[in-house]
């Protein structure tokens, strides 16, 4: 199997292909993940969702991997665009939150077997209840979506 790689932003915007092959490889398009104005103050989780269209070769099977991001330390976490200030967040692959979203083939990946439509997979992501006021400002990171196939 040999992996091909996607770029999320922000959580999410992604575009992979490999330009002149055929479809033996396959193609990923990401949305991005907007959280929106987040509510750090309280017991409430700041949650957002985003896809990930995954186009292959009809019976085509395949893992969809997402990495640590671009700011990773203990946990994933977007940066403040003007200062040194960081808001945690996970990603899951499934809409209770309850099933983490990596990078680890058979452990917490989302395989498939591409049809002849393409596939559309949800990433569901949370700020968790609790987090720190941080300043006002835009937070970013990167994450990289890994496709083996």
């Amino acid at each position: 199997m040999q992996p091909r790689k996607a770029i999320m932003i922000a959580a999410l915007v992604g575009i992979c292909g490999v330009p002149g092959t055929a479809m033996a490889a396959c193609l990923v398009v990401a949305t991005p993940m907007i959280f929106g104005t987040l509510n750090l103050i309280g017991n409430a989780a700041n949650d957002a969702a985003a896809t990930i269209t995954v186009t292959c070769g009809v019976g085509t099977s395949y893992n969809v991997g997402l990495d640590n991001g671009a700011n990773f330390s203990a946990t994933r976490r977007m940066k403040s665009a003007t200062a040194a200030a960081y808001v945690p967040y996970s990603l899951y692959s499934d809409s209770l939150r309850a099933t983490p979203w990596g990078n680890t083939i058979g452990s917490n990946t989302v395989a498939g077997t591409a049809g002849v439509l393409p596939t559309i997979l949800s990433v569901y992501g949370r700020v968790p209840a609790g987090t720190v006021p941080v300043p006002v400002d835009a937070y970013l990171d990167v994450i990289t979506v890994t496709i083996t196939f």
